[in-house]
């Protein structure tokens, strides 16, 4: 069972939501359908940050809303826009097909996963206790948005056609192998793009794009931004660096990027 909690960045971020929690109906219970029952019994439609439900309307607001969209130079690797339309599950995008959110008590430990091709039934993500078990370390809004992202670009892949699954490192755990380009390479709005040709490789790793929004969650945030949300953010970005990746690369978050 998850441990009902939160800690100093989930209340700091809900004293921020503003006109995000319309009456009884979040934006984002919607757009992100988190209408599966599976949310009912782990705080449904109530702002408790110490339930679920709550902490899944916290993150799901720093990918709408928590970012700065600086658009001069070495700028924000993607728009707000591209990471929340990564996420929808609501509705078709240029991104992939309908799929919904689910929550499941315990699933070995992991905290989410992409599931795709289901006979006769909607694609989804499913999200594990982890994400929401007061003291994990997958239990803060930072990591939970990043993952939201990293496990919609599954939904991506599948859409693109594209193998899913994650290539073992050297020391035999999962990762992705990291795609360098530019921070311009990707112009806002066209995070869903790709292209193989080598003269002008473009391409993204579900790691990378979760690597990356940390990234800009750390440098590119708002003002009204909770310090604590930006350092977690930090940490959790360079821990993805060091760590998810067959071919990891040298460069750290807030260091001058150095294919930029």
């Amino acid at each position: 069972m998850c441990r009902d909690g939160a800690g100093e960045s989930e209340f700091a971020i809900q004293k921020i939501l503003g006109n995000f929690w319309h009456g009884l109906i979040p934006w984002g219970h919607i757009e992100f359908d988190l209408t599966n029952d599976s949310w009912g019994p782990v705080g449904f439609l109530n702002n408790d940050v110490k339930f679920p439900y709550a902490k899944m309307i916290n993150s799901i607001f720093l990918i709408n809303r928590a970012l700065s969209e600086y658009n001069g130079g070495c700028r924000q690797w993607h728009s707000s826009v591209d990471y929340t339309d990564s996420c929808r599950g609501s509705s078709k995008n240029r991104f992939h097909g309908e799929y919904y959110y689910q929550f499941v008590q315990d699933w070995g430990g992991r905290p989410a996963h992409a599931e795709v091709r289901r006979f006769l039934a909607e694609d989804r993500t499913v999200c594990h206790c982890p994400l929401f078990d007061f003291g994990s370390s997958s239990d803060t809004p930072t990591f939970r948005a990043a993952t939201l992202i990293h496990e919609s670009w599954h939904h991506w892949q599948y859409k693109h056609r594209f193998d899913g699954t994650h290539p073992k490192r050297t020391d035999g755990k999962e990762g992705d192998y990291f795609y360098w380009h530019t921070a311009e390479a990707f112009t806002f709005g066209s995070m869903h793009s790709y292209d193989l040709n080598p003269s002008r490789f473009r391409f993204l790793s579900p790691y990378q794009v979760q690597a990356e929004f940390l990234d800009d969650l750390s440098i590119f945030h708002r003002r009204d931004t909770p310090i604590s949300v930006a350092l977690r953010a930090h940490t959790e970005a360079n821990a993805t660096l060091e760590q998810k990746f067959v071919n990891p690369p040298r460069y750290r978050v807030g260091d001058p990027k150095p294919f930029a």
